[in-house]
């Protein structure tokens, strides 16, 4: 059996078994209705590649980032950060403001 982890958006972990000589996928209770909930019951063949552990790290780690951040500055100042920079991020003089904010707050 190889199994393959997957997060399940919103919340959540589930691990898929299968058999690498048949490829039939065993699920324990309520798995397959937490995948078609998600609409992953599409991906099914997806879950035992690289490509797909790779976002899934991904994602999990962009989470966690996240999560770090707002732990750090707090959710609202996080969130006007995250405006901030999107609003500079195609901004002619992005390196002007950005220095003018490094400027303004170590006043």
């Amino acid at each position: 059996m190889t199994r393959a982890r997957v997060d399940v958006p919103g919340g959540g972990v589930i691990y898929i078994d299968r058999c690498p000589s048949c490829r039939a996928v065993w699920f324990d209770a309520g798995e397959w209705s937490v995948l078609a909930s998600a609409h992953l019951l599409e991906h099914l063949e997806e879950f035992w590649t690289s490509e797909w552990r790779n976002r899934q790290r991904h994602v999990v780690e962009k989470a966690q980032y996240e999560e770090r951040m707002k732990e750090t500055f707090g959710e609202d100042l996080y969130a006007r950060l995250l405006t901030l920079a999107h609003e500079l991020r195609e901004h002619p003089r992005r390196s002007q403001a950005l220095a003018i904010i490094r400027e303004e707050s170590a006043r």
